[in-house]
């Protein structure tokens, strides 16, 4: 079963009993709408190694200047050879979705969503391993457990993987807090948040800090296996 791009006619292959053929092909026109004058996408996705895109490929479209009775993102319905169609909103503004995930429709978020950039942030922080955050003492106490026991290269390995990590950790956050927001950048961030996320966030963002003022605990458990460990 396939449509048009404009949703109005459907075609069906059947072989069903009473049919004309082996496979009759029916047509279905679905005019009772009265849809008229609309916007039409259509496109192709291409892999970079030419294989198919498969049935499991979703797009999406997020519609930057609709009011609430429009709709506010667009699936592509994207088949095995990667072509596409979709129906959108007339004179509307539309930002696609990019999965390399690009850093730059983060710039400024600490100004268009505050909530969003300081929970994102105080997360980043802690997972770079940065001062108060307990991360830190636990990175500190295992290099300084492996260097007193005479495995000075996996002391090192284990440095070079906290810059590493660290950098890539603290990229986002010069984009939030210290880039200016892009111009005519309409993105809206946490519309589709229900209640039960924003919980669990409020949650880990207490235990991210509570985890400061616990560090001693903290280090008497990491010692503890620390020594069980052999080191």
């Amino acid at each position: 079963y396939t449509t048009t791009a404009d949703g109005l006619r459907g075609y069906l292959s059947s072989h069903r009993k009473g049919g004309k053929g082996e496979k009759d092909i029916y047509e279905i026109i679905n005019d009772y709408l009265g849809i008229k004058a609309i916007s039409l996408l259509k496109g192709e996705f291409v892999m970079s190694d030419g294989s198919s895109t498969g049935d499991d490929l979703l797009a999406l479209l997020t519609c930057d200047n609709c009011n609430d009775t429009d709709a506010e993102n667009v699936e592509l319905r994207i088949k095995p050879d990667g072509s596409f169609h979709s129906t959108l909103n007339r004179c509307k503004d539309y930002s696609s979705f990019k999965s390399d995930h690009a850093l730059i429709k983060y710039s400024g978020l600490i100004k268009t969503s505050p909530f969003a950039a300081t929970m994102m942030g105080l997360f980043l922080l802690s997972l770079a391993g940065l001062p108060p955050f307990a991360l830190f003492w636990g990175k500190l106490y295992l290099i300084g457990s492996a260097v007193n026991a005479g495995y000075m290269l996996l002391s090192l390995i284990m440095v070079i993987n906290a810059g590493i990590a660290g950098f890539y950790y603290l990229k986002p956050i010069v984009y939030m807090f210290l880039k200016d927001p892009i111009e005519g950048n309409n993105t809206k961030y946490m519309t589709n948040v229900t209640a039960t996320i924003k919980t669990l966030i409020g949650f880990c963002a207490i235990l991210t800090i509570l985890s400061i003022f616990l560090i001693e605990p903290l280090l008497e458990i990491i010692s503890y296996y620390v020594q069980i460990s052999g080191y």
